[in-house]
């Protein structure tokens, strides 16, 4: 039978899908449309990640919360997610090389 409007070959809905700044659906290389949960699930583009030195001169990766903003709004639209801290800790101040404190959370 014919498919409701929206509805994708594999029986998902197109709001499930990621889209483009015009509305069109964003695809892989392959041609396929691009899930919100495929969108999440995959790794960053090396560009994307930073480094820095942490506590006891281990290397520290992260995203920049601008990445992290950019990466949300693609997928769940702009006013689309929202943000709750649950818990918070901050660890032990230490000096690093150059006698500056480090203070991480």
């Amino acid at each position: 039978g014919k498919q409701p409007l929206n509805t994708m070959s594999d029986g998902s809905n197109q709001k499930d899908f990621i889209e483009n700044a015009d509305g069109s659906l964003l695809l892989d290389h392959k041609g396929q449309p691009i899930s919100v949960d495929k969108f999440l699930s995959t790794k960053p583009l090396r560009k994307e990640v930073s480094t820095r030195q942490g506590p006891g001169g281990m290397k520290l990766s992260y995203m920049g919360g601008d990445v992290i903003t950019k990466t949300l709004n693609e997928a769940f639209g702009y006013d689309g997610w929202s943000l709750e801290v649950k818990e918070k800790t901050q660890l032990d101040p230490m000096k690093d090389d150059k006698g500056r404190y480090i203070v991480a959370f």
